[in-house]
């Protein structure tokens, strides 16, 4: 099965495989290419982790990787392998087996051979194996063979560091808890004590918090799924029935279906650990007529669970929000359209350019130019969106004159920030004083190949009396790009703080809450670390620290806070000594 998989690249990469071997692996070229075992510690009948690195992944990126590792199998079984951040599409792409006692076997390809391949340092892959050995001795890991190609299956050499795997007497203390996965990050060397997989929730103890925001057509809802019990689950699904007519349009955090008024939601890749007492938030938009009562009957994991803070906040607006959700057209082939926005007079709203149907060879070039009604719309500003890497450089927007907005995007890499996903291109903020069409009326695109690409534009409404318009092809995973309107804050805050601690390094979920009776629009945390603790990096916000100061803040899609809501932001911290939490938190 492990080799049927690959049999399909075999004829591909052949002779790049074959290259590749007639070049010793303890040479490296002036690239610096390196592939690293990661050092850890374990003791007798504990399973420990150990993640295998590559860093100065070559600017042409790596295209197919065949690796085989070796181990003593008198000190160490090998129970498991996992594929690392790096790894794109790793059901297609990747596999790992035991070829043997002491030899395991790692193969990577780019099954589209043009957008899959790998481009970033990082993790490659994790090794889970148990240990063996009573007694304080060492067992080393090596990469003993291993043939890489790059984006045009040339060769690559690498240098290869193997780990050293400290084995010591007795067992060590495992902590209770696991550290959360954050979106993009691992930490740096996980600790040894971290279960592969860590126990299950047996009891079915959860509640859940479902607060949401309605406008009279639609709501913005946040839902927290507390665990309650005494240890971690791994994986969850939220079965619920809405009351009344209501239909999710889009959502982030979580995966969902719905059929007629049954929902289930599930969970992404970081976010499927939840740990003893700690929590996840996730979100979604929901159109509605009529009434919009909250449901109240949740199931987590086949199990009932407890409603939370009252399911519907004191707040509600008075007028719509500044920005509703927004939906787009039915689209086939490569398209580039304008949703529509229903806004009134006087209101600021987000009118997204999306992209639909992107070529499997990218875009690396637009050029595009909108049109408008000036005399109903007042540009105020515009943004990349979500699909766009490295705007600061690759992006620029602006207004030639009224009526006209110009948008430019360019990969200055010319190689791999490059637009691979559908999604929204650009935000661009108007203030309504009447209903307009806005129109692409121009656009250029090129692939990766800088050749031309034909695309279908599509104009959107914005402004008194637009229908909503029928779903967009794709589901966003992440916060849409409209929000409630802003409401004053309260400064009512509370702070959850919870670390996972390994001696050297700790992994740290923080949660937010808004006690008072106003959504709060924007927020910054601030506080000072008791010791000499230091954030290495962090995901759902943005942080800067000077010494001890922390000060913590929002990030695009979660800066929104409903009456009784929350949000979860995470950090990985570095210290030595003591390991004290934090208690002076400032919330504005």
């Amino acid at each position: 099965m492990f080799m049927t998989k690959f049999k399909r690249f075999i004829s591909v990469v052949l002779c790049a495989f074959l290259l590749c071997t007639l070049l010793p692996i303890e040479k490296a070229e002036a690239a610096g290419f390196t592939v690293s075992v990661e050092s850890v510690s374990g003791s007798f009948g504990q399973q420990i982790v150990v993640p295998v690195k590559f860093t100065n992944v070559p600017s042409n990126g790596i295209i197919t990787a065949d690796m085989t590792l070796t181990y003593d199998s008198s000190k160490l079984e090998y129970v498991s392998g996992e594929a690392g951040s790096i790894v794109t599409n790793p059901s297609v792409n990747y596999a790992i087996n035991k070829d043997k006692d002491g030899s395991i076997k790692v193969l990577f390809l780019d099954d589209t051979l043009s957008s899959g391949y790998i481009r970033n340092d990082g993790v490659f892959t994790y090794l889970t194996f148990k240990v063996l050995s009573s007694a304080s001795t060492t067992a080393t890991i090596t990469v003993s063979k291993a043939t890489f190609g790059d984006k045009n299956l040339s060769p690559i050499t690498a240098e290869f560091s193997a780990g050293t795997i400290t084995l010591n007497s007795g067992n060590s203390t495992i902590p209770t808890t696991q550290p959360t996965t954050p979106p993009w990050t691992q930490p740096t060397t996980p600790p040894w004590t971290q279960p592969t997989t860590p126990p299950q929730n047996s009891s079915g103890n959860f509640s859940v918090n479902y607060t949401q925001n309605s406008w009279g057509t639609g709501a913005t809802v946040s839902m927290t799924i507390t665990n309650n019990g005494s240890s971690a689950v791994n994986g969850w699904t939220v079965n619920f029935t809405f009351p009344g007519n209501q239909k999710i349009t889009n959502a982030w955090n979580c995966t969902y279906t719905q059929s007629g008024s049954s929902v289930t939601l599930k969970n992404v890749d970081y976010n499927a650990v939840i740990p003893a007492g700690g929590s996840v938030t996730v979100g979604f938009n929901i159109s509605y007529s009529g009434t919009n009562e909250a449901p109240t009957n949740f199931i987590v994991n086949s199990s009932s669970a407890n409603t939370g803070n009252p399911t519907q906040p004191p707040f509600q607006p008075t007028v719509p929000p500044t920005t509703q959700p927004t939906t787009g057209p039915i689209v086939t082939g490569f398209t580039a359209y304008v949703e529509s926005v229903t806004a009134s007079a006087g209101q600021q709203v987000v009118v997204p350019i999306k992209l639909a149907n992107v070529p499997s060879n990218g875009i690396t070039t637009a050029d595009m130019t909108i049109t408008y009604d000036a005399s109903k719309l007042e540009y105020v500003k515009g943004e990349a969106g979500s699909i766009i890497i490295n705007p600061s450089i690759n992006f620029a927007i602006n207004k030639e004159k009224d009526g006209i907005i110009r948008i430019l995007f360019l990969d200055d890499t010319l190689m791999n920030e490059y637009i691979s996903q559908d999604g929204v291109f650009a935000n661009i903020t108007f203030k309504v004083t009447g209903s307009s069409t806005v129109t692409i009326s121009k656009a250029t695109f090129g692939d990766r190949s800088l050749k031309a690409i034909n695309a279908t534009l599509t104009a959107g409404t914005v402004g008194n009396g637009s229908t909503q318009a029928t779903p967009a092809p794709t589901q966003s995973t992440t916060q849409p790009t409209t929000q409630p309107t802003t409401q004053p804050q309260t400064g009512n805050f509370s702070v959850k703080y919870t670390q996972n601690s390994w001696g050297t390094g700790a992994t740290v979920s923080i949660e937010i809450k808004n006690n008072g009776s106003t959504a709060a629009n924007g927020w910054t945390l601030s506080f000072d670390f008791p010791g000499n603790q230091k954030i290495t990096n962090a995901w759902n916000c943005t942080y800067t620290q000077n010494g001890n100061a922390v000060s913590i803040s929002n990030v695009d899609y979660n800066g929104t806070i409903p009456p009784g809501g929350s949000v979860v932001i995470g950090f990985n911290i570095s210290y030595s000594g003591n390991n004290a939490e934090p208690t002076n938190f400032i919330v504005k």
